[in-house]
């Protein structure tokens, strides 16, 4: 194998999932709805939540299968207020992740889709 073949051989697995990761991550971050000013009332919890965003949540049968593709990126609320939490049992938590929110009046930040 040519140089120029190995090394984008190589380097191509390593670019592929920088960028796969780098949209993953940054679409729960870099949304207008996430970026609020700093209030310092909140907690750090829920300055977490408000300040990520949650999608294709609302039916629990495309949250758990967007969650088996994005490794439960697509609650990235859940998973700031929860870290220690596998991503695995997030689709099962969300609910009450939610009425517990809203018993706290903290907002989140949520799209039908990615």
């Amino acid at each position: 194998v040519d140089p120029l073949t190995f090394a984008f051989l190589e380097a191509w697995p390593w670019i592929g999932s920088s960028l796969i990761w780098t949209t993953m991550t940054q679409t729960s971050h870099v949304q207008a709805s996430c970026q609020r000013a700093e209030d310092p009332a909140l907690c750090w919890t829920a300055t977490q939540i408000g300040t990520s965003l949650d999608y294709s949540v609302d039916d629990r049968d495309e949250r758990a299968l967007v969650a088996t593709l994005t490794g439960g990126l697509n609650m990235q609320a859940l998973h700031h207020a929860l870290p220690s939490i596998s991503q695995v049992h997030m689709p099962a938590l969300y609910d009450d992740f939610v009425d517990i929110c809203h018993k706290h009046n903290v907002r989140r930040a949520t799209s039908p889709n990615l």
